[in-house]
C-alpha cells in the first residue's frame, strides 16, 4: 500500500458474454474512474468477448492449466491440451457421482497463493456441489490471504445454488454481497445465521457505452408490428419455450407480434424446431449471441423477461435507461426493480400470466406511452452502487 490505496483482488472464472462478466467489467470501470483502490484481477481462464474491455490500470493474472479447467467448458478444455481435456472429464465425472470437493481441492493446490491483499472478492457464486464449473468461492477461501474476504451472489439463492457445500463456504466469508434487496432477503431466508454478514451491492451499468452502442447500426422495426425484445440464454430457466406458446396464441388472436430474441444456449436447436413446427418463423426471430444487443433493443416496443427465476437482471436497468417498458414474470427482484420503479408490469410466473399481460399491453398501448415518458424523466448513475461497494470493502454498515 505504498501509494496509500488499499489493494484488492477480484476473482472470476472467465470473461465470456454473460451478466456476471458484464457486471464485473462495469464495476472495474467505475472503480477505475474513482481511483481509490489498486485492483488485481485473477481469472481462471482469461478468455471471452469481454477480455478486451478490462481497464488498462487493472493488473490481470490467469490461472495455470489445471485452474483453467474450472473456467472453461468440457469442449473448450481441448484448447488447453489433450491431457487436461481428459483430466477435466474425469474430474467432472467424479463430481457428478460424489461431489466436487476432492478434484477441486487438488486443482486449487496447483496454484500459488495470493497474499497481502486488504480485500479479496469472489465475484461469481459457485454452482451446485456436483458441478466443476466456477469454484471462485473455494479459490478465495483456500488460495488467497486477505484481511477481508467477500463473496458476491448474482442469483436468487433460494432457487439456484442453495446446497450444503455453498452454505458451508459462505460461512467462511466476512461478508456476502447480493445484487438487490430482494435477493438479500432470499439469501437470508436460506442462511438465517449469516443475516448480519449479508449486504446489498447493486450492479453498475456503463450508461455511456449503452447509449453509444444503441446507436451503432440500430435496427429500425416496422411500425405495423408490435416488437418484443428478449435478451437471454436459451436454456430451461429462461422460459423461452413456454413463451413460444404465448406468441402462438397471440397470433391466433390476430395480434401483429414479432418477438426478437438475442442469445444462444443448450436449447437453441429445440427452440428453433418448435418455432418451425408451429410455423412461427415470421413471428419469432433468433439472432444468437450478439456483442451489441442494444442495437436490437433500442427501438423495441417492450422488453420481455419470461424467466422461471432471476436475481437482478442487468437488462432491467439497460431497458429503463433506453426508455423501453418492461414485462417480466414475478421473480426475486421483479417487483423491486420494475413495478416499484414504474418501469412496466410484473405478471404471474406461468404461461397464462405472460399471455394475459401481453394481451393487456397490446390492447392498451397508451399505457406504454405513459411508461416511456416516465422512464425518459429518470436520472441514471452508479453513485449508489459504488457507495455500497466501497462500504462493503471498508467494512462499514
Amino acid at each position: 500500500m505504498m501509494n496509500g490505496k488499499k489493494k484488492l483482488l477480484i476473482v472470476n472464472n472467465n470473461l465470456d458474454l454473460g451478466g456476471i462478466q458484464k457486471s464485473l467489467i462495469n464495476l472495474l470501470w467505475e472503480l477505475d474512474k474513482r481511483k481509490i483502490y489498486d485492483i488485481d484481477l485473477f481469472l481462471f481462464s482469461n478468455t471471452g468477448e469481454y477480455k478486451t474491455e478490462i481497464p488498462p490500470s487493472i493488473k490481470v493474472f490467469e490461472g495455470n492449466k489445471f485452474i483453467k479447467t474450472l473456467g472453461v467448458s468440457q469442449m473448450d478444455s481441448k484448447k488447453i491440451g489433450v491431457f487436461y481435456y481428459f483430466f477435466r472429464g474425469g474430474s467432472a465425472f467424479y463430481a457428478r457421482i460424489i461431489d466436487r470437493r476432492l478434484p477441486v481441492r487438488f486443482i486449487l493446490s496447483t496454484q500459488k497463493k495470493f497474499t497481502n491483499y486488504d480485500a479479496s472478492i469472489s465475484f461469481m457464486q459457485d454452482s451446485n456441489e456436483h458441478s466443476l464449473y466456477g469454484c471462485c468461492n473455494s479459490f478465495v477461501i483456500d488460495r488467497v490471504h486477505a484481511k477481508r474476504k467477500i463473496a458476491f451472489v448474482h442469483c436468487d439463492f433460494l432457487s439456484h445454488g442453495n446446497n450444503w457445500l455453498s452454505r458451508l463456504l459462505y460461512e467462511k466469508f466476512d461478508a456476502i454481497a447480493t445484487v438487490s434487496e430482494s435477493c438479500k432477503e432470499n439469501f437470508i431466508k436460506a442462511t438465517p445465521k449469516l443475516k448480519n454478514n449479508v449486504f446489498t451491492v447493486l450492479n453498475c451499468q456503463n450508461y455511456d457505452e449503452i447509449k453509444k452502442l444503441s446507436n451503432v447500426n440500430c435496427i429500425v422495426y416496422e411500425n405495423a408490428n408490435f416488437n418484443i425484445f428478449t435478451a437471454a440464454r436459451i436454456s430451461s430457466e429462461k422460459g423461452i419455450i413456454r413463451t413460444i406458446n404465448v406468441i402462438e396464441k397471440l397470433v391466433k388472436d390476430n395480434k401483429n407480434v414479432l418477438w426478437h430474441i438475442v442469445g444462444s444456449g443448450p436449447l437453441e436447436y429445440e427452440v428453433k424446431a418448435i418455432i418451425r413446427s408451429k410455423k412461427l418463423e415470421k413471428n419469432i426471430i433468433l439472432y444468437g449471441n450478439q456483442y451489441n444487443p442494444y442495437r436490437y433493443m433500442k427501438n423495441a416496443d417492450l422488453l420481455l423477461v419470461p424467466s422461471f427465476h432471476e436475481a437482478a437482471p442487468m437488462v432491467f436497468d439497460e431497458a429503463k435507461y433506453l426508455g423501453i417498458p418492461i414485462l417480466t414474470t414475478k421473480t426475486a427482484s421483479a417487483v423491486e426493480m420494475v413495478e416499484r420503479d414504474g418501469a412496466g408490469w410484473v405478471c404471474e410466473n406461468n404461461e397464462e400470466g405472460i399471455y394475459n399481460s401481453l394481451k393487456y399491453i397490446l390492447d392498451n398501448q397508451k399505457e406504454l406511452t405513459r411508461v416511456k415518458e416516465h422512464l425518459n424523466n429518470l436520472c441514471f448513475n452508479n453513485n449508489t452502487a459504488a457507495a455500497q461497494f466501497i462500504n462493503l470493502v471498508e467494512g462499514r454498515k
